[in-house]
């Protein structure tokens, strides 16, 4: 499955999760946002990055970055606390979701 799917069904599935726990959530129209998705709990608002999460070595990991390409190749960015709140990551082979606040995070992975 390419990775842009991926990603839109990974999307998908969390904002379904989080909609049965009960919160509010929006999507942002377009792309040009750091984040995928506004989660509002009734007491404040997270700009929420969504990420499929991958299987190594029996560990959980995904991606604090995101990647694009332009005509000299690969750029890698990190996300900040200046952009989203948290990530909403999905484990799509133990149909698994995780909420991991950005302040709990560093760069690179996790």
């Amino acid at each position: 499955m390419n990775p842009s799917r991926r990603g839109d069904e990974t999307e998908a599935t969390l904002l379904g999760r989080l909609m049965a726990a009960g919160v509010s959530v929006s999507v942002p129209f377009g792309d040009s946002d750091r984040y995928d998705l506004v989660v509002d709990d009734g007491t404040r608002r997270y700009r929420v990055q969504c990420k499929t999460r991958s299987r190594i070595d029996g560990t959980v990991r995904f991606n604090l970055y995101s990647s694009t390409t332009n005509s000299d190749g690969r750029i890698d960015a990190d996300y900040t606390a200046d952009e989203i709140d948290a990530y909403a990551v999905y484990s799509p082979d133990t149909d698994t979701a995780y909420w991991v606040p950005i302040e709990e995070t560093g760069s690179g992975e996790m």
